[in-house]
């Protein structure tokens, strides 16, 4: 139960995740990056996702938030760039790429699409939260409810809506990332998984829902914040090949995102200790299982109680 309840959290967020239209002292190409990165996202908005895991990963100590401020000010955009430099340039992302999506999101109409897409994001998350079908009960439903679009809106916003967001294929990006959330033998070695088949049928229910639902849920949330000038600058960004680069999701799955999110976490505690923070036995024990993680298959395996 607790197994299925925590892995269903976890799904909405790299949902939701996912359903973001932005895209993700160095050379050229590290500064293009690292400007891309800043115009598409608000890292402050990160500040309280990192404060929620502090208490689990850092002893007691008045500095921490403030430090958390800090490196959030200081390091995180460089750490990001070192975990999202690798996959621009496995997917064949170069320099001109980048700069030619940074300069269309530099400019008044791309500021004001980005602008909006964030206030839209947010949006879009909690009914999201609020939609998506809860696997608290013991069961797992057996229909998926089938939202409407909001009769309030007009169909010349809906069909321009659409094709937005037929540019950004972000539905099958999503439901593709979902395919690969149970690669063969992926519950191999965790044989203390509680009921892997109901988790499975827990995904498959939530990629229906997905395929059922989401246009419609992000037309309802984009109402009233998504101007058409908007949604037209949306098509042009979307269906620009530069752009279809920087988000292109292929490649990644369930277990490549979480490592990379793992990468991101480990730095941050590593820059933590560097300004004297003591970490807890459980950071200690996490860090410990990164690094065998890394050094597979050279490591000698767990052995589970």
């Amino acid at each position: 139960m607790k197994t299925r309840t925590m892995i269903s959290r976890l799904l909405m967020t790299l949902m939701v995740a996912t359903a973001s239209f932005s895209g993700f002292a160095q050379d050229s190409y590290r500064e293009a990056l690292k400007e891309n990165l800043l115009i598409n996202n608000n890292f402050d908005q990160l500040k309280d996702v990192f404060i929620n895991i502090n208490e689990s990963l850092f002893e007691k100590n008045d500095n921490v938030e403030l430090l958390t401020e800090r490196y959030i000010q200081e390091a995180l955009v460089e750490h990001f760039v070192d975990v999202v430099e690798p996959i621009m340039k496995e997917h064949n992302v170069t320099e001109a790429d980048l700069r030619t999506v940074n300069a269309l999101l530099s400019t008044p109409r791309g500021q004001a699409f980005l602008s909006h897409d964030e206030e839209w994001n947010a949006k879009f998350q909690n009914v999201l939260h609020e939609l998506t079908p809860s696997f608290e009960e013991d069961s797992v439903a057996e229909n998926v409810e089938k939202i409407t679009v909001n009769p309030g809106i007009d169909a010349a916003y809906a069909a321009k809506f659409n094709e937005m967001m037929e540019a950004s294929d972000i539905k099958q990006k999503m439901l593709s990332f979902m395919d690969g959330l149970f690669p063969r033998h992926s519950f191999e070695g965790y044989e203390d998984l509680d009921e892997p088949d109901e988790i499975k049928e827990m995904f498959n229910y939530i990629k229906k829902w997905v395929d059922d639902n989401l246009t419609t849920v992000a037309l309802n949330s984009a109402y009233g914040i998504l101007t058409p000038d908007d949604l037209d600058f949306g098509v042009k960004l979307f269906s620009s090949s530069p752009h279809r680069k920087i988000t292109d999701l292929s490649g990644m799955n369930f277990l490549s995102l979480m490592g990379k999110t793992a990468d991101i976490m480990m730095k941050y505690i590593d820059w933590m200790e560097s300004q004297g923070v003591q970490v807890t036995e459980k950071a200690k024990g996490l860090k410990k299982l990164m690094n065998m993680d890394k050094n597979w298959p050279n490591e000698e395996p767990i052995i589970r109680d």
